[in-house]
């Protein structure tokens, strides 16, 4: 994750697919927590949303912790990080 230690995770929700402007929708939301930088989260994603490319750049996940558990939206390219996600069991899903 280069020199960014942490993702904030912020209020609201998206749909899958779902076209988004991030600053006007997003960026200003209120933090709901951080996901820390780690190789071995696993979150649950709910939907990614695009821009108007067609380019993934936000997802609605669930983060799961010890004893603690937050929803909202992540950007999926912030400064020097951009995130990937992919199945848990390394199997591509399709539509």
């Amino acid at each position: 994750m280069g020199n960014t230690t942490s993702l904030r995770i912020r209020q609201g929700t998206l749909n899958d697919g779902q076209v988004i402007n991030w600053e006007e929708q997003f960026a200003q939301q209120t933090q709901m927590g951080l996901l820390q930088r780690e190789e071995n989260h696993v979150v649950l994603v709910h939907g990614v949303g695009v821009n108007e490319n067609q380019e993934p750049i936000a997802a609605h996940i669930t983060l799961s912790g010890i004893g603690s558990e937050v929803s909202g939206i992540i950007a999926l390219s912030v400064n020097d990080v951009r995130v990937t996600l992919y199945p848990v069991d390394g199997e591509k899903k399709t539509p």
